[in-house]
This record gives structure tokens, sequence and C-alpha cells, in this order.
């Protein structure tokens, strides 16, 4: 009955995790609450206190193994992967409050590698090792 929806497993594969990273999209923007800019930090260490709520969780252990998979240039895990990453980077932008409009989106792309790494920190084991991160990344903003 899905091949009568999808093409083939890779098509439904792709819907299904852009409906799910649709949902966190959503989620954050209501958990999130204001559109407001604000500034590097405190954008940061907002985002790290939604990201690490055991609502978020799933969605960022689903976001590593999709990344990892993406790394291998395993198709349609890449693609999905780029689209997700472009999202965000859009999202923060739109979020960031920068002294000059050049400086948004390489301060979106700097939020995002902290807020992944500490992702991946935390996923290890090493929550402490991740606020520290947040926490230092936030004080040089």
């Amino acid at each position: 009955m899905l091949l009568y929806y999808f093409a083939d497993k890779n098509e439904l594969l792709t819907a299904t995790i852009e409906h799910i990273a649709t949902r966190m999209a959503a989620r954050l923007d209501q958990i999130g609450g204001t559109t407001t800019p604000r500034p590097f930090a405190v954008l940061l260490e907002d985002l790290w206190q939604i990201l690490r709520t055991d609502s978020f969780k799933p969605y960022m252990h689903l976001w590593l193994e999709l990344a990892a998979r993406a790394a291998r240039h395993d198709q349609p895990y890449q693609a999905i992967a780029h689209r997700i990453t472009t999202g965000f980077l859009a999202w923060a932008e739109a979020r960031l409050a920068v002294d000059a409009e050049a400086h948004r989106g390489p301060q979106a792309a700097r939020l995002l590698a902290h807020l992944d790494g500490a992702n991946l920190l935390d996923a290890v084991g090493c929550a402490e090792a991740a606020d520290d991160a947040i926490e230092a990344a936030g004080s040089i903003g």
C-alpha cells in the first residue's frame, strides 16, 4: 500500500524525516517563544535549555544519526540533512541580533556548530562538558 503513495523506500524515508523535522521546528517555535532577535549568547543559552529537555532529546538523537549517515554520503540522508541544516540556519539568522547584516549568516553557522558539538558531548555522556562548552561559547559571543 505504501508503494501507492511513495515511489520507493528513499521517498518514504525522506517524507517521514522531513515530517519529523517540521514538527521539531514548530515545537521549537512554540517553546522558544519570541521571534524578536536576541544576542548570540542569549539565543545559544535559550536553545540549549530547550534542546536538552526530555521532549527534545529524541529529536537530537535522531539528528546525530542522520548527520552520521550524511557524513558517509548516504542518500537520501545527506540531502535531508542538508535541507534541515539550511532550514535551521535560516531560522537562526532571523532570530540573531547582530551588529551588521553581513554577520548574520556566519553567526547562525557558529550557533549551530556550538549546539551540535554540545549535543554530541551530551549524547556520549559528557553532559557537564556540554554545559561548559555552551557557557564558554556564550561568554566569547
